[in-house]
């Protein structure tokens, strides 16, 4: 349940990929104020819930996640892998933010749509024992939450 921060820019304003390591889910914040820091645990659970809305076994799974961890904090992220793998997000998916201009429908961003996208149609990919994995990130969550809050 480790998760890495990474500050990029679009449009002249600050956003925030957030990222699970184990899973990839990723959920991206736009035009990230510093004074907004107080709130971005709050915003992921949103943007979680969200994604997972049809889902009602999830959904009560993550609000014991929540519960159990209440305070989002972050250090300097040293992991080389999972900083490559962001890294490789931002320049591929999200390319270096211009992608989010699909995304804005009369002059609204919908992140919303945005980060189900991500999560849900975007396919990631592992390596496991030489092998290359698929997934979609909301799946692979879904089943890491439920291994360790389903008994």
């Amino acid at each position: 349940m480790e998760w890495g921060a990474k500050l990029f820019y679009f449009d002249r304003r600050k956003c925030v990929q957030i990222c699970n390591f184990a899973s990839k889910f990723t959920v991206v914040l736009v035009d990230f104020k510093i004074n907004d820091l107080k709130y971005m645990g709050d915003a992921v659970a949103q943007y979680m819930m969200d994604i997972y809305s049809n889902d009602r076994e999830t959904t009560t799974l993550l609000e014991r996640f929540f519960k159990d961890h209440p305070l989002v904090c972050f250090g300097k992220l040293t992991d080389r892998s999972i900083i490559s793998s962001m890294n490789h997000f931002q320049l591929q998916y999200l390319e270096d933010g211009y992608r989010l201009s699909d995304f804005i429908k009369n002059n609204v961003l919908h992140t919303k749509k945005l980060n189900h996208e991500i999560n849900k149609k975007y396919i990631r990919t592992e390596k496991v024992n030489g092998e290359t994995l698929y997934f979609f990130s909301a799946e692979k969550f879904a089943e890491l939450i439920k291994e360790r809050y389903a008994r």
